[in-house]
């Protein structure tokens, strides 16, 4: 009898143990809810309160580019599609048609011929049209050798050995393209131009990220006028500023939350503090 009970006392005395320890468990795992729970709030807070500052730098980065586009756009709106036209009723007054309706590059797309406006003060002008090259040298006739051949029912193009013209003796149609006129193409499938302010605003982010910004800058250069490259060192100046701001903001921020959820959490000291 005495065995059983203490048998049975002992029984109990485990039994209240497991108990206890079942509770210390589940109380245990309560805490760390709470504090994952704690954590959570305390970050969520943080990145709320932080959202006015970054949107204030969003904001100061949009009106710089709403500054450039509406600049761009009131100087340089339609100058990227100026092209060297032949004059008024060409064809009518000499008698030859044009192989082409304008001048155009090997590489007309990519790197077309901008020309400046007569009452603009850009580099290029119809003038600087370079001749027309056949088997590697410039040609040198005139659409009077053309029209004399024509009217012997020869070909237009004089002196032909096969398919390459002999010594340059070919006409040079390029000399013909003398006015500087307004088409209907901009360079690189008109994807660069300044027509209007959403154009501009590409334009502007592909000067920001320093491609091809050059090749831009060369075609106003060409269409309006040699001071317009301040527009664009301006722009990268004030384009890198913000760049570099924006990643010292990110860098301050990364460094505040970290030292607020050590001193927080008590998760770890931090290693430095402000």
């Amino acid at each position: 009898m005495r065995r059983r009970g203490r048998e049975g006392e002992k029984e109990e005395r485990e039994g209240v143990k497991r108990e206890r320890r079942r509770g210390g468990v589940g109380e245990s795992r309560k805490k760390k809810r709470e504090g994952r729970k704690r954590g959570m709030r305390i970050l969520v807070n943080l990145l709320l309160d932080t959202l006015p500052m970054l949107g204030n730098v969003l904001l100061l980065c949009f009106f710089v580019f709403f500054i450039f586009g509406i600049i761009g756009v009131q100087l340089w709106a339609g100058l990227l599609r100026n092209r060297c036209y032949p004059e008024h009723n060409f064809t009518r007054t000499s008698g030859v048609s044009l192989p082409k309706p304008y001048y155009m590059a090997d590489e007309d797309d990519e790197r077309p011929f901008i020309c400046s406006l007569p009452w603009d003060n850009g580099i290029m002008s119809c003038r600087d049209v370079p001749a027309r090259r056949e088997g590697g040298r410039a040609c040198c006739l005139d659409k009077d050798d053309a029209l004399y051949r024509q009217s012997l029912g020869l070909s237009m193009e004089p002196l032909s050995n096969g398919s390459v013209s002999v010594a340059g003796l070919c006409v040079n149609w390029n000399q013909y393209y003398t006015r500087c006129g307004t088409g209907h193409r901009n360079p690189h499938k008109g994807a660069i131009n300044f027509d209007n302010i959403a154009y501009a605003w590409i334009v502007i982010f592909q000067v920001i990220t320093l491609e091809g910004w050059v090749e831009i800058m060369y075609y106003v250069m060409d269409a309006h006028s040699f001071y317009n490259f301040i527009y664009f060192i301006l722009l990268i100046i004030v384009s890198n500023t913000f760049k570099y701001f924006f990643f010292f903001l990110l860098l301050l921020l990364l460094h505040v939350l970290y030292n607020f959820l050590s001193l927080s959490l008590h998760i770890l000291p931090a290693p430095f503090s402000l």
